[in-house]
């Protein structure tokens, strides 16, 4: 029996075809050529698109008011292309357990599939900061508002306004005596309310909204009485 050999044709081994239909064929030689004749054969291959592999790894929790960014929005793929999620950067989950998820577009759409991919994110719910316990610093509360040292409510202010107080004489029936150091202030003060009441309004002081931190994030304190994070 002669022995024969085999030549590939398209589609040699260790060859990545391009997605689609495909032929294959081969070119067999005998040994014995003056005896057999070169012949030749083909089949057809049908090659798929690949899918894309993706690696998300799971996020830490963030605490509720935290933006999404590239810290959560990290997925990679296997080939080169682009990522869209849902939600996406800048959106501020509510408290809870979420789901992240994202739709992956190759750059070669001949030869692969868009892929979809999925990771839970734990949002940590905001606590109660009315019942938090604040440190009081040197010039100012963490929670943004003055201590009375800083304010001028306590300390040495005080102790002069009552020191100055008691050294002013009384103020006799139906008259208004202050102290020589007051006397301008005090005017204006009555001279404005004075005008308040004449006009019927009450004049209110303009207050300072009330705010606090939470693991980086910055509250304020609305009309409704709820905290509402502070949007830069």
């Amino acid at each position: 029996m002669k022995r024969i050999a085999i030549v590939g044709g398209a589609g040699r081994m260790g060859q990545v075809l391009s997605a689609g239909a495909q032929t294959l064929t081969v070119t067999f030689t005998p040994e014995g050529t003056a005896d057999y004749n070169t012949a030749q054969a083909a089949v057809g291959l049908n090659v798929l698109k690949a899918t894309p592999a993706i690696n998300w790894p799971k996020p830490d929790p963030i605490p509720y008011g935290t933006p999404l960014s590239a810290a959560q929005l990290n997925a990679t793929a296997s080939v080169e292309g682009t990522f869209a999620y849902t939600p996406g950067p800048g959106n501020v989950l509510t408290a809870g357990k979420q789901t992240l998820t994202t739709t992956f577009t190759p750059a070669d759409l001949a030869d692969y599939n868009k892929a979809q991919a999925a990771v839970p994110l734990v949002v940590e719910g905001l606590p109660d900061l009315d019942s938090l316990d604040f440190q009081m610093g040197d010039e100012e509360l963490e929670d943004g508002s003055q201590s009375p040292e800083a304010d001028g409510m306590g300390g040495e202010n005080a102790d002069n306004e009552t020191k100055t107080t008691a050294e002013g004489a009384a103020p006799q029936a139906g008259t208004e005596q202050f102290p020589s150091t007051q006397t301008a202030d005090r005017a204006n003060l009555a001279e404005t309310n004075r005008g308040a009441s004449q006009s019927g309004k009450t004049p209110t002081p303009q207050a300072k909204p009330e705010t606090r931190s939470y693991k980086g994030a910055t509250y304020v304190k609305g009309a409704d009485g709820q905290w509402h994070l502070q949007q830069k």
